[in-house]
């Protein structure tokens, strides 16, 4: 084994050890993620082929281009129903792409009312990423939200280590501004459209 490879798997090693963020109280947790790679097809119901109609995917639903349904997914397994939460729920999903230094964005709404699932899809579908593997998703944290006030939350390994990595490259290279706090300010945040089933 060389040195490339023997350090691509303790990267793989490191991601796998992602912990949960404690949940505040005994509320809603996020207990697993699972970054993958998804097909249209995987969104085919046999009820659209036999009547026509779409109805809706069953889980709760964010995609960074809403007319797209192919790309890399953040699965994200609740211990409680979408139904459950407080009035609409709020996803933000950051990610860092091997070899990139920045921090990038997802996030929307969930109008999880109706949803009798536990497992929230963020999807990274418009073309920017369609040439970007799952594997090359490095480190992540996603979070769930009402309003203001974060639920629970998610993350990967290495996501708070890339984070101060990505934060000392900007430095360096005068990509990134740094606000106060020493945080970088200037990250591209791709826009999302409306999300699955109201």
């Amino acid at each position: 084994m060389g040195l490339r490879s023997f350090r691509f798997a303790v990267l793989v090693a490191m991601a796998c050890a992602a912990q949960p963020v404690a949940a505040h109280g005994g509320g809603p947790s996020i207990w697993d993620v699972a970054i993958a790679y998804k097909e249209a097809k995987d969104f085919h119901r046999l009820f659209k082929y036999v009547t026509g109609k779409d109805p809706g995917f069953s889980h709760g639903l964010v995609r960074s281009d809403g007319s797209r349904e192919s790309g890399i997914y953040a699965i994200a397994y609740l211990n409680k129903f979408l139904s459950d939460f407080p009035g609409d729920v709020g996803v933000i999903f950051e990610f860092l792409i091997g070899g990139d230094p920045k921090i990038y964005k997802v996030d929307g709404k969930i109008h999880g009312k109706r949803k009798r699932s536990k497992e929230i899809w963020v999807g990274l579908t418009d073309k920017r990423w369609s040439t970007v593997a799952a594997k090359d998703v490095i480190a992540w944290r996603i979070s769930l939200r009402d309003g203001e006030k974060e639920l629970c939350s998610y993350e990967s390994f290495l996501f708070p280590h890339s984070k101060e990595e990505a934060k000392e490259l900007a430095s360096l290279s005068g990509s990134g501004k740094e606000s106060s706090s020493g945080e970088v300010t200037e990250r591209p945040i791709v826009p999302v459209s409306k999300t699955g089933v109201p």
